[in-house]
């Protein structure tokens, strides 16, 4: 793949750069003195348009090659900044309220951890807690496709992940195909539409060989 220069070298100047070992499965990180160095380079071929990451790392003499790991970074908007507390890792248990009036949230607090190849919440005992509140605002993600109701009543398989098992569009089931976040999970608008379509494809083709 190739990128711009001059962008690869931001990012590595902003955030260090982690890479794979070319020959080895080996982490590693660019110290503060290969990010010099990497300036330096930066400003000798600064005539040059383009330049693999690989030929930047060679030119260098580093011996990998590999992809910026983006960092996580606290944003903070002017909304934040007129009052507010952030908290994370909170799951709301249940509403509590008063002839239909809200009046505070049930949470508790969750860690993450990996179970069977997936992320999964896990309550940590003892934190249950309530905070006040007259207005609950509902702002979700998307984990996997719900499986009670139509997919279990039908019998699909489900992956580790929890979304619907595919092969090309095709369930486990005849006559059943699947495309979009169902099977591939929460992603971006582009690949809802490509899956439609290679969906559409897959569904003309089992029709036309019948």
């Amino acid at each position: 793949m190739r990128i711009r220069y001059s962008i690869l070298i931001a990012e590595i100047l902003c955030y260090g750069f982690m890479a794979s070992a070319a020959m080895a499965s080996k982490k590693v990180i660019v110290t503060q003195k290969d990010k010099s160095i990497l300036k330096q380079e930066f400003d000798k071929f600064s005539n040059q348009r383009d330049l693999s990451v690989g030929a930047l790392m060679l030119r260098i003499g580093l011996d990998f090659v590999g992809t910026p790991y983006w960092p996580n970074t606290l944003r903070t908007s002017s909304s934040h900044l007129e009052g507010c507390e952030r908290r994370w890792n909170l799951a709301t248990k249940r509403f509590i309220g008063t002839d239909g009036v809200l009046t505070g949230v049930e949470v508790v607090q969750v860690e993450w951890i990996r179970e069977n190849g997936r992320m999964i919440m896990k309550e940590i005992p003892e934190t249950i807690e309530v905070i006040e509140a007259d207005l609950v605002l509902l702002s979700m993600g998307f984990l996997s496709p719900s499986h009670k109701g139509l997919l279990d009543e039908l019998g699909v398989e489900y992956d580790e992940r929890g979304n619907v098992k595919s092969i090309d569009n095709a369930t486990n089931l005849d006559k059943i195909f699947v495309g979009g976040d169902a099977t591939r999970g929460a992603s971006l608008v582009v690949w809802a539409i490509r899956s439609g379509r290679d969906a559409a494809k897959r569904i003309h083709k089992y029709v036309m060989d019948k």
